[in-house]
């Protein structure tokens, strides 16, 4: 997918998917986000609606103790 997913139902369609989920990417002083495997980018207000949503959990994965990289359904 070339453009990015700009709705929230969508996504989390997507997320619901088995394996599925939600990665964030940082390069160059930005951050991207990208439903994961083919899924695609993630518009940054959708993403921040995904990990606001009661049914996914991040992994608390990133380089500080309690930050998240990826986020799956639970």
């Amino acid at each position: 997918m070339t453009d990015a997913i700009t709705d929230i139902h969508t996504a989390m369609n997507l997320m619901r998917r088995p394996g599925s989920h939600m990665i964030q990417t940082n390069r160059m002083r930005q951050s991207h986000c990208y439903i994961v495997p083919n899924g695609g980018r993630v518009d940054p207000k959708i993403a921040e609606q995904i990990k606001a949503h009661p049914q996914v959990k991040g992994a608390e994965d990133a380089l500080w103790p309690g930050m998240s990289q990826t986020w799956r359904m639970r």
